[in-house]
């Protein structure tokens, strides 16, 4: 057993590493007095261990030296790389968030849908046999045209009667600048059956044309609505026509939206047969009407008033049947 005794306090010389153990006092061990230690040997004990030995068979100790601890220099070093490589990461996600694209703005056009008209798929119209004509209309208090008697007999053979312009003909007025909203369907007894956009009546191209189809039961009593824009005096109209043989009135009136009752309205001209060879027990066209041009000229009366709606009337169907095509209307006045 080991025993400590007191003993004076000596300065240890060079080369003192240590106390001896024994029964009397402990005396300093000199460096001289330890093993050595060599390549091989353990740095514990001393003893010889092989090249390839991890462990010291005498005490155990690893054969490796420990794994030194870094120092601060290079815990600091890593720390700084670790906060630039952190804001370079903070940075490149602040640029992504200003990059992104804002959405783009939808916008949403409507857009009218023309309903679809049971209409004849080209311009030749199958003729279809038509009803008895009445001869009366319910709401019509227009004075129909009378017919003429291509045999020979004055009987009832008279011409229709359009009003004088005053004009004398040889002035050709400018023909009115309108607007493809400016023409509507004029329906006041529910007449329609097919039709299509009445625009095409009066935006100056000869195809496609403007058409309106009722039943065959006598006379259309429908017609076509136009607004001049303003008020003005109207002389004369043209339009281009494919269905000979209908009979027109052209009605005036000083409102934007007519009246329901067409004989509340001013007539301003009338035509029969448009386009059509006079034929026995039919009205007479119109003077100057070529059979089958396609091309209809109407002067018209009243022209010392002022109208903002003209109204085209049909009545008598054409001759293959009660659908009216219509193109290059056109008015002309002041």
């Amino acid at each position: 057993m080991i025993q400590l005794t007191d003993q004076p306090d000596l300065p240890l010389e060079e080369g003192e590493l240590g106390l001896a153990t024994d029964d009397s006092l402990l005396a300093p061990v000199e460096a001289s007095d330890l093993p050595p230690v060599g390549e091989h040997d353990c740095r514990v004990c001393g003893a010889f261990v092989e090249p390839d030995q991890d462990w010291c068979l005498e005490c155990g100790a690893a054969v490796e030296e420990p794994r030194k601890v870094p120092g601060l220099a290079t815990i600091g070093l890593a720390g700084v790389f670790t906060l630039v490589l952190a804001g370079g990461a903070v940075a490149a996600g602040v640029a992504a968030l200003n990059d992104t694209i804002p959405p783009r703005d939808t916008k949403v056009k409507t857009v009218a849908q023309e309903a679809s008209a049971p209409a004849p798929a080209d311009d030749t119209l199958s003729e279809d046999p038509l009803a008895p004509d009445s001869g009366s209309t319910a709401d019509s208090q227009l004075t129909p045209v009378a017919p003429v008697d291509t045999g020979g007999s004055t009987d009832g053979g008279t011409t229709p009667v359009i009003p004088d312009n005053g004009g004398g003909g040889s002035t050709q007025p400018k023909a009115f600048d309108l607007p493809s909203s400016a023409a509507a369907l004029y329906d006041p007894q529910m007449r329609f059956q097919a039709s299509n956009d009445p625009a095409l009546a009066i935006d100056g191209a000869k195809t496609p044309t403007w058409f309106v189809t009722t039943a065959a039961d006598g006379d259309m009593n429908i017609g076509l609505q136009v607004d001049l824009q303003k008020s003005r005096k109207v002389t004369r109209l043209t339009m281009t026509t494919k269905t000979p043989g209908f009979t027109m009135y052209v009605l005036g009136d000083k409102g934007v939206d007519p009246p329901d009752k067409v004989g509340d309205m001013t007539t301003l001209g009338e035509a029969a047969s448009i386009d059509a060879a006079a034929e026995s027990g039919k009205p007479a066209p119109e003077p100057g009407d070529k059979a089958g041009d396609e091309s209809f000229e109407l002067s018209l009366g009243n022209t010392d008033k002022k109208w903002r709606t003209v109204v085209l009337w049909f009545t008598m169907p054409p001759s293959k049947g009660p659908t009216v095509r219509i193109s290059q209307l056109k008015f002309f006045g002041n």
